[in-house]
């Protein structure tokens, strides 16, 4: 093929082939079909690790709530167990300073 520049067979100086006709859409080609696929596969993995982190963020945020309500309890109990000490310590006091006002009359 001497002087053939487009490939087909029988062509000499310029190209003998021509196609009239109906022409397919690009979207009927496999390849262009794969390509799609492939687009739709990308967006679903985005969408679905998205998914992941906000349920894994909505887990954590619970999980320390808890806590936080179990650390507040905790802290709420230890405040009356302060508290009811420093009572029997004035009771001790008030019993203390009356016994010490009775010595000194």
């Amino acid at each position: 093929m001497p002087g053939s520049t487009c490939g087909h067979s029988g062509c000499e100086a310029s190209c003998k082939v021509r196609y009239c006709g109906p022409t397919s859409h690009p979207m009927s080609h496999h390849a262009a079909s794969a390509a799609f696929g492939v687009k739709q596969v990308w967006a679903a993995s985005v969408i679905a690790g998205l998914a992941v982190v906000l349920t894994g963020f909505i887990a954590f945020s619970s999980a320390q709530a808890h806590e936080q309500q179990q650390a507040d309890a905790r802290s709420q109990i230890v405040r009356g167990d302060i508290l009811r000490e420093l009572n029997r310590i004035n009771e001790r006091l008030q019993t203390l300073e009356a016994s010490v006002q009775a010595l000194q009359q």
